[in-house]
């Protein structure tokens, strides 16, 4: 069994916890009592309350889940946006908005072993964190190929704009700086779709 190091948010702040693998990686998102989960970040605006932004850029991955956590839980702040990205079979990146916390104190909480100040857009600077040092280990995908590979995270990505929060993970070394450079200065808020749908908790 080997350890893996992901990004939660607990009380309002994003942290991070170890648990150990089973025979396959775990879930891409823990199950939280209360959470709905959808199959596009468009789909996801039906039901957040707050104008999350969206990536156009996602550096050749795949959002293959958007989740929202309306109540604060043992790992999410309360109204958190939850974006996963995957990449040749690989977990690539994981997005998570939080109107609810402060930029400083994320910062403070992850404790990095090096940052670098990045320009996301017009007025809005970003910290490029280093949060992982020493062997990076993985998982392979499930045999089956329905959960894909995954590594601790080595970096994060985080800025604040209109109000909101973002974290940007890394997983491994599967995104470049550049890349997740990239996605920061592409988000945006996605056009919202008329859908008559419910989420699926």
């Amino acid at each position: 069994m080997i350890v893996f190091v992901a990004v939660i948010v607990c009380a309002g702040a994003l942290r991070f916890m170890w648990w150990f693998f089973p025979e396959n990686p775990p879930p891409i998102l823990q199950e939280e009592p209360v959470m709905f989960t959808f199959t596009s970040p468009e789909l996801a605006h039906t039901t957040v309350p707050f104008n999350f932004l969206t990536p156009t850029d996602w550096a050749g991955s795949t959002v293959v889940t958007t989740a929202y956590y309306p109540n604060p839980s043992a790992r999410f702040g309360p109204n958190t946006v939850v974006m996963v990205a995957i990449k040749d079979g690989w977990r690539f990146v994981e997005i998570s908005e939080m109107p609810n916390e402060d930029l400083d104190a994320l910062i403070a909480t992850l404790d990095p072993n090096w940052q670098q100040t990045v320009a996301v857009a017009e007025g809005v600077e970003g910290k490029l964190l280093g949060i992982w040092s020493g062997r990076i280990r993985c998982k392979e995908p499930s045999r089956d190929g329905t959960l894909p590979g995954q590594c601790d995270t080595t970096r994060a990505l985080v800025f604040s704009r209109d109000g909101v929060t973002i974290a940007i993970a890394a997983d491994g070394n599967h995104p470049t700086d550049g890349e997740l450079i990239a996605i920061a200065r592409s988000m945006s808020a996605p056009t919202l779709i008329d859908v008559d749908s419910e989420p699926t908790p």
